[in-house]
């Protein structure tokens, strides 16, 4: 029987790609081994979103070279290969694919691709990944946890994340309606393409038989579902929440945009209560950088809709992600983004310093930030996100 190692240190949605990616090759009649010196097939899925993750997937797919025995084969697959094609042919020049030509592993593992056409509803705690922010937090609290630390109901709710082997994922589609600036997933994922609603409500339904009582709705942006096939978010919302049940919904990434545009239906889907985690990408608190990054809304629009958010619906999770660095970004920028954070009560922020990517409008901008100003505003954040975030609530009851 041949064997094959999967690794990664990709998102989410790249997680349940390389689930599918296991599954097809389990059901060719491929082991799955723990070990990359066993195999004969090495499948590493590599992130290139951010710059560091970039370097990390490098110098993991060096690794591997070195590890791999004689005759096995490295695969890279995920967003690098496309982002960063370049970048990645001066270490590694055998067989790559994408999230959008993945037929190309049928080949590889010898198989027909008719007998399996869909993703994974699962992600594989398995297969190795790399643990970045909040992952090493939130695998700090699971350590406490399992040794009985009295730890207060407020950091239990900010750690019970969207990235557990017990959810249920229901992919809504792939790419997106936006073009911002800085993203280098777009030339990767393209413009979006939803899924049929009848097919996404069927494979709720699959996953209610099954027993499964936490859903999580992921995408490139769930928010702009429907723009291709006269739908909407609202009309995916509806159709999932008129389900009877005990069932709890995650919205992994609604950008503001969609959440502004349709609060007033979807305020009152919230105040059903099967809404239990929501992210919205703020990205910046100045609106003058919003503009630059072509994200086209009001940074007071969003903050006014996510407070009312906590008002109406206040067992729901509220988690968003902010860039800072960002060229021409000055230090009262900067100071707009701490005060979205004061603003309002996150449960979970993830920052990240802004570094160039190939192929985007932010890469031939003017103003770079220097790489001391951008790394001293980074650890501000991450120290006012600790505070806001995992302290200010601070009782062990």
């Amino acid at each position: 029987m041949k064997k094959a190692y999967l690794s990664s240190n990709v998102c989410l949605e790249n997680m349940l790609d390389l689930a599918f990616y296991r599954d097809i090759l389990i059901k060719s009649g491929w082991l799955i081994v723990a070990e990359p010196r066993e195999a004969d097939l090495i499948l590493f899925s590599a992130c290139g979103v951010e710059k560091i993750k970039e370097d990390y997937a490098l110098r993991r797919i060096k690794q591997l070279i070195k590890v791999k025995k004689n005759g096995a084969e490295l695969v890279v697959c995920g967003c690098l290969p496309t982002i960063n094609e370049k970048r990645l042919k001066g270490v590694f020049n055998g067989v790559v694919f994408g999230p959008k030509t993945y037929e190309k592993l049928f080949e590889i593992a010898g198989t027909k691709q008719e007998f399996l056409e869909t993703g994974s509803n699962h992600i594989d705690i398995s297969i190795p990944g790399d643990l970045v922010y909040p992952g090493k937090i939130k695998g700090l609290f699971l350590s406490l946890k399992k040794r009985h630390f009295p730890l207060p109901q407020y950091l239990r709710r900010r750690f019970s994340g969207v990235e557990d082997s017990d959810m249920f994922y229901i992919k809504t589609g792939i790419g997106c309606a936006g073009n911002c600036a800085y993203c280098a997933i777009k030339k990767v994922k393209g413009d979006i393409l939803s899924r049929p609603l009848p097919e996404i409500i069927e494979e709720f339904r699959t996953g209610l038989k099954q027993g499964y009582k936490r859903f999580v709705l992921t995408g490139d942006d769930v928010g702009c579902y429907g723009l291709d096939n006269n739908s909407n978010i609202v009309d995916l919302l509806k159709g999932i929440c008129s389900h009877q049940g005990e069932y709890e919904l995650a919205i992994r990434f609604i950008e503001p945009w969609w959440l502004i545009k349709y609060y007033s239906e979807l305020k009152q889907i919230l105040k059903m209560n099967k809404i239990f985690s929501l992210c919205v990408p703020i990205q910046s608190g100045s609106n003058r950088i919003l503009q630059l990054m072509n994200r086209n809304y009001r940074v007071e629009d969003i903050v006014a809709c996510l407070k009312e958010i906590r008002n109406v619906s206040p067992a729901t999770m509220l988690r968003t992600h902010f860039i800072v660095g960002f060229p021409s970004e000055t230090h009262e920028d900067f100071k707009m983004t701490l005060n979205v954070i004061d603003a309002i009560d996150f449960d979970l922020i993830i920052p990240a310093l802004y570094y160039d990517r190939p192929n985007t409008a932010a890469l031939d901008m003017e103003g770079k930030i220097p790489y001391w100003v951008g790394n001293k505003r980074f650890m501000t954040i991450i120290l006012k996100i600790f505070f806001n975030v995992y302290l200010n609530k601070l009782r062990f009851s």
